[in-house]
Parts: structure tokens; sequence; C-alpha cells
């Protein structure tokens, strides 16, 4: 059966350096799918030997200065991957919220794909999500609105509308 997670329903809780707000999707050992809240300009959490993608999905964007390189995320829907151990700040533009996935650099692989149709998806993922990012979806009979997320094996089933946009996240072992 398929999970669906509601964004509205999503319990939201603080980052560990207290910076931020975030909601987790999906959770194992040595990776995360979730969604943070980027409310005012702060330090990111160093997550040493981690890779990061960060998708603005909603909001004006934001800079992140990823060990004292600039890295602007202005583009809603375009993921943008670093390196969670790198010393990174960011300066936002207006409040923003992100999709954020992170996986244990050596353990894991992740991949972030925007899509306007769900393809099959890889029996040898460890993970896999589907989060709408504009419009609306059905999966098995359920309504998804924006943001909401369904958790992705080999038989699941998106029907997008029209001009609909998902990202398509999964994790893989190294």
């Amino acid at each position: 059966m398929t999970s669906v997670l509601r964004a509205a329903e999503l319990p939201v809780s603080r980052w560990p350096n207290g910076a931020g707000r975030k909601a987790d999707l999906l959770t194992g050992d040595g990776w995360m799918i979730g969604f943070a809240w980027l409310d005012a300009d702060a330090p990111f959490s160093v997550l040493p030997e981690m890779d990061r993608t960060i998708t603005l999905v909603q909001g004006p964007g934001f800079t992140l200065d990823v060990a004292g390189k600039a890295l602007p995320v202005e583009l809603v829907f375009e993921p943008t991957r670093f390196d969670g151990g790198a010393i990174t700040t960011c300066r936002i533009i207006g409040p923003s919220r992100v999709l954020n996935v992170m996986t244990a650099r050596g353990r894991f692989h992740h991949r972030v794909e925007i899509v306007e149709q769900l393809g099959p998806i890889a029996l040898g993922a460890v993970a896999g999500m589907a989060v709408v990012l504009d419009g609306a979806a059905i999966c098995a009979g359920v309504p998804l609105g924006c943001l909401d997320a369904v958790h992705l094996d080999e038989t699941t089933a998106l029907d997008l509308a029209s001009g609909s946009l998902i990202a398509v996240i999964t994790i893989d072992r190294v």
C-alpha cells in the first residue's frame, strides 16, 4: 500500500543547530528527505561526509556561501547539490521553503529529478519518494496537492494533472 504524507500535517521541529525549522518526510540510517524553512540568514549545520541537494520549492530564494564560494539558489524547482561537510551560511532574499535531501557519502547516493511524469522506479532503491511541486496528482485514488508526498516503490502509479511537476527522489546504496 502506498503511503501518502500531507504537507500540512507534517510535524515541524528545530534543526539541531537551532537556526531553522524542518519537517522530515522520510529518514534512515545515513539519509534524510524533508522540508526546511529558511526564515532568516543563518549558518547551516556542518555535516561531514554528507552530500546534500537543496531545491527551492517556495519563496524568492537565497544565496549559500559554501566554503567561501557563493552559490545562488533563486530558481524554483532547480536542485542544487553541495558538500554538507563544508562550512555553509545562508543569506535569504526572503523567507523560503526547500526540499532537502542528504545522504552519507560512500554509503548512499541520491538523485533529485524534477519531472512531469513518473517513470519506472528502480527496484534496487533503498528509498523513493515523489513530492508534488506544482499542480496536483492522484495516487491510488487519493488526491495529492502542492507539497504532498508519496513513498515510491515499483508498483506506485501516480497520475499528474496537466502542467503539474513532481520531484522524484531516489536513494541507493553505493
